[in-house]
């Protein structure tokens, strides 16, 4: 039976890393060591495999939210910050047709249904969503009113990659 493995390696004669198969450089022929890292290599590519065609759920972006570089904006982050700007101008709108921002109880829910609180006939959908729109790690946008010694005003936020609010990934959107 003939047994093909294929990994890779560092070849002495070549000089660089290359791919074997059954232990001998593409390149040259020569016996590259390196048993280990054909192991390893085939789990991370397993790994990325799975990550890259895993279906779009929450568990997923965490997996993919995981292999993110940390110290630099993921496409996310910035998705994340043209969304919290679309939704503040939403709730410009939704102040300057009803004289005041929606309450916490209200929510986002209120830019896309019509609230209890609010006359059915005078109520305008303001959203162009039939629901509030979910971040891009599949969490809802945080939205909270407060009282400022000038009027009234809210935090808007997603709860970033960990889902969790109150974490140092946070991404505010404060007025």
């Amino acid at each position: 039976m003939l047994h093909i493995s294929t990994g890779g390696g560092f070849c002495k004669k070549c000089g660089r890393n290359v791919f074997t198969i059954n232990g001998l450089c593409t390149r040259c022929g020569f016996r590259v060591r390196g048993g280990c890292l054909s192991i390893i290599g085939g789990m991370i590519m397993i790994v990325i495999w799975l990550v890259i065609f895993l279906p779009n759920t929450k568990e997923s972006q965490q997996i993919r939210s995981f292999f993110q570089f940390s110290g630099t904006p993921s496409n996310n982050t910035q998705k994340v910050k043209v969304e919290l700007d679309e939704l503040v101008v939403l709730l410009e709108r939704y102040k300057s047709n009803f004289g005041s921002y929606p309450s916490d109880k209200e929510g986002l829910e209120t830019l896309c249904s019509c609230p209890p609180s609010a006359d059915p006939l005078k109520w305008v959908k303001i959203a162009k969503w039939n629901s509030p729109p979910l971040d891009p790690w599949g969490n809802t946008y945080h939205y909270n009113q407060y009282l400022w010694h000038d009027g009234t005003r809210f935090k808007l936020w997603s709860s970033g990659p960990d889902g969790i609010s109150g974490t140092s990934d946070d991404i505010y959107y404060g007025r």
